[in-house]
């Protein structure tokens, strides 16, 4: 690749791998963005609603070690999550049948809010996402999937 300084400016030869790598992260960054400013009227943000959502998708109490797995987050980082989601009642921890290793559960109170906030936040990412054509959403599902 070629680089040259031009009046103080590195001047960088167009690459498409990173146009697009920069577009993703500017589409996953607002993406993230308008998600935390819905859930604010909850007063939770991105990571709370997607440690929840990962509490109920196990079906099951989850350790913290298993919810990190799945948000590819710190188990410092998850341990904050979840404290806050205990002080709103939304989800509590459990002693499982190895004493040492604690496990979430989500809570009748996190249960509802889940049940209240997924549709609407359904409604809040289509409406996001609403420059796009359904068939086009669906093409970017399956090149996203590549990645």
């Amino acid at each position: 690749m070629n680089y040259y300084i031009c009046d103080m400016k590195l001047q960088v030869e167009y690459n498409i791998s990173d146009q697009a790598g920069g577009l993703l992260m500017k589409a996953g960054d607002h993406l993230w963005r308008e998600c935390d400013r819905f859930l604010s009227k909850w007063d939770i943000a991105v990571g709370h609603y997607n440690v929840l959502r990962i509490i109920n998708g196990a079906g099951e109490p989850i350790s913290q070690v298993d919810v990190s797995r799945h948000l590819i987050s710190s188990r410092a980082n998850v341990t904050k999550l979840v404290d806050k989601l205990e002080s709103l009642k939304l989800a509590e921890r459990i002693t499982g049948k190895d004493r040492r290793i604690k496990l979430i559960k989500i809570t009748e109170k996190g249960f509802k809010f889940l049940e209240e906030v997924i549709p609407l936040d359904m409604k809040n990412t289509e409406q996001v996402l609403s420059n796009l054509t359904k068939k086009e959403q669906e093409i970017l599902i399956t090149i996203l999937k590549k990645l």
